[in-house]
């Protein structure tokens, strides 16, 4: 985490700021300058100790003769992406000024929203972030030196789920060489003044395999919940109170599905897709990582939409 179903479309406009951008004459040989600034390779007759003073971190001389260029500098805008657990929008600020404002804003926009809780999940100097979700439903973010990079992180990443994952969008600061005095032309951001949709679900079970008890291969299930924590905590609660044994979550998502799935000799275990057509498309991965590459099916589908509480009795009935 510390990731962007996340049916998330950003859209990539606000907070624009406009920069003041000087007038170039056509015929630049031909400029003239006031007394004591520099015309050649300067048609803004922009005077000296703007630009060739200590500017960007950079000491230059302030000995500036008529055939000195103007200095140009790298500047790099600077992105934040900003998430919280309840909530499946995220919250992005790219191109501003520095760190602490691109940080800032977003955070600032995200705990407007929610209250507090928001986090940081990546913060960068140029480049690009590529957020998305995965077969979960939770947002995953990665920060590439270009933009192929980072679409590579997420799919590499999203490759270790055994799942599927979606991509929503990708984000970039400019990273440009240019005038010392001209700034970073416009601050970008996404902030928007909703949570977003979210239907939250859990499975619990004792941590302890309760075989030789009346509980053996039975889970408690709850979907259709607000938040994370509604979700997994009466899950487990339901778990301990009717075991009197300690509980665990085996699996849990947002704004997916919850797949229990089983293999030829009755090995039961849980996944989360985004679709039916996701689960049966990574069957073969999970089954190989749970069962030995045992043949697996599908033994029951719960979507998280729809609100449950109940208890779940593994059985092999495809």
């Amino acid at each position: 985490m510390t990731s962007w179903t996340f049916g998330l479309r950003l859209i990539s406009a606000c907070l624009v700021t406009t920069a003041a951008m000087a007038l170039w004459p056509k015929d630049a040989a031909a400029q003239r300058c006031p007394a004591g600034i520099p015309g050649q390779g300067n048609p803004g007759c922009i005077p000296p100790d703007v630009y060739a003073g200590n500017q960007g971190g950079q000491n230059h001389s302030s000995q500036v003769d008529d055939s000195a260029p103007l200095h140009l500098s790298w500047q790099a805008g600077h992105s934040a992406l900003v998430w919280h657990p309840d909530a499946t929008e995220v919250w992005a600020v790219w191109n501003a000024a520095d760190l602490s404002e691109a940080t800032g804003k977003a955070l600032d926009a995200c705990n407007k929203v929610m209250g507090d809780g928001c986090v940081v999940a990546v913060s960068s100097t140029g480049g690009t972030i590529a957020f998305g979700f995965g077969p979960d439903g939770y947002a995953r973010a990665v920060w590439g030196n270009k933009k192929r990079d980072a679409v590579k992180k997420f799919n590499e990443q999203c490759a270790l789920t055994a799942g599927n994952c979606r991509l929503a969008e990708t984000i970039t600061s400019t990273h440009i060489k240019r005038p010392v005095m001209v700034p970073i032309l416009r601050t970008r951001s996404y902030l928007p003044n909703t949570r977003g949709a979210a239907a939250y679900g859990a499975v619990a079970s004792p941590k302890t395999d309760p075989v030789g008890t009346k509980w053996q291969g039975h889970a408690w299930l709850v979907t259709g919940a607000p938040t994370y924590a509604a979700a997994t905590d009466k899950a487990i609660m339901r778990c301990k109170v009717a075991t009197g044994m300690d509980c665990g979550i085996d699996a849990h998502g947002v704004n997916s599905n919850i797949f229990l799935y089983t293999s030829q000799d009755d090995y039961f275990f849980w996944g989360v897709e985004l679709t039916r057509q996701d689960a049966e498309a990574s069957m073969p991965k999970r089954c190989k990582n749970h069962s030995k590459g045992k043949r697996c099916v599908i033994t029951a589908f719960f979507d998280l939409q729809t609100p449950r509480d109940e208890v779940v009795t593994m059985s092999y009935t495809p």
